[in-house]
């Protein structure tokens, strides 16, 4: 399995599946100067103050070459340090550089990585799981590990995950035998689905073919504003500056002794905090869903 296949099989469901009917976040792109090196030099001090956020940016910074020279082997040291303390963005695009990059492929430990932030609640890495072991094209196939990793993705509200699931289902690829957990959520689902109110034909066609996934009670829809780059650095740097970390591996929680992986308030944040952090906001490979959910 090469990094191509694997981009033509994330790019096909993407594409196929989902649409691009999401909000670009912004990206961070090379850059050399002045105003570029002075954040790369601040997210650099921070870094050495062992924050969890500030590590991971600065593997960022090096990947696409933001304020210093692009330099990929020192980009995975920084990402690899944060995923040390349990970082999972971190532990994510370190299994990115596992798959994806060519000079850095090694299948068996992007899958352990990507296993890693999957365990926290990253769903993206779950999502992630659950295609790789669905298609088999990364691993062996097995439908049973898939079926555990597309769980955890839907349960995270991830919306491919729940995108991904519908395709399978109506191509029969869902039964209680290769994809049990799913099974039993599409049928619960199923269920107690409220009967569709439209009046048109398509409409009453695409309902019966798409499963009614819950929505999160608890979110509210707000206009979202997308903010630049140095904008987004701005803020983290100033929240980092005033919240210093009080143990090693933090990412600001003041809390003795606590990784932000032990904390609820941290650990488990949506995606727009995660942004406000300077977490995935920096990369390009963002632009994918980096929801968490309770394990």
């Amino acid at each position: 399995m090469n990094k191509v296949k694997l981009y033509l099989i994330v790019l096909a469901l993407n594409v196929a599946l989902i649409g691009d009917n999401q909000a670009q976040a912004a990206k961070l792109e090379a850059c050399m100067t002045q105003t570029c090196i002075d954040y790369f030099n601040e997210w650099k001090k921070l870094s050495y103050r062992k924050y969890n956020t500030a590590i991971s940016t600065v593997g960022e910074l090096y990947y696409e070459g933001y304020g210093t020279e692009k330099d990929l082997d020192k980009s995975l040291k920084y990402f690899k340090k944060a995923a040390k303390y349990k970082y999972p963005y971190a532990e994510y695009r370190t299994a990115m550089f596992y798959l994806l990059e060519e000079d850095y492929l090694d299948t068996d430990k992007g899958i352990k990585y990507l296993k890693k932030a999957a365990r926290q609640g990253h769903s993206e890495s779950a999502f992630l799981l659950a295609v790789t072991y669905g298609t088999g094209e990364l691993t062996e196939k097995d439908t049973q590990e898939s079926d555990k990793w597309l769980d955890k993705a839907i349960k995270g509200g991830h919306s491919k995950a729940q995108r991904y699931a519908n395709f399978l289902n109506n191509h029969n690829g869902i039964t209680h035998s290769n994809y049990p957990k799913v099974a039993a959520m599409i049928s619960l689902l199923s269920d107690y689905a409220a009967p569709s109110k439209s009046t048109d034909i398509s409409d009453s066609i695409i309902a019966e073919n798409t499963i009614q996934w819950p929505q999160d009670s608890e979110i509210e829809v707000i206009e979202v504003y997308s903010p630049t780059v140095e904008e987004m650095f701005d803020f983290a740097l100033a929240f980092l500056r005033v919240n210093p970390p009080e143990s090693r591996g933090t990412t600001g929680t003041r809390i003795v002794g606590k990784t932000c992986a032990d904390t609820f308030s941290c650990g488990h944040m949506n995606d727009f905090e995660f942004m406000q952090m300077g977490g995935s906001i920096v990369s390009p490979h963002a632009k994918i869903h980096t929801g968490f959910v309770k394990n």
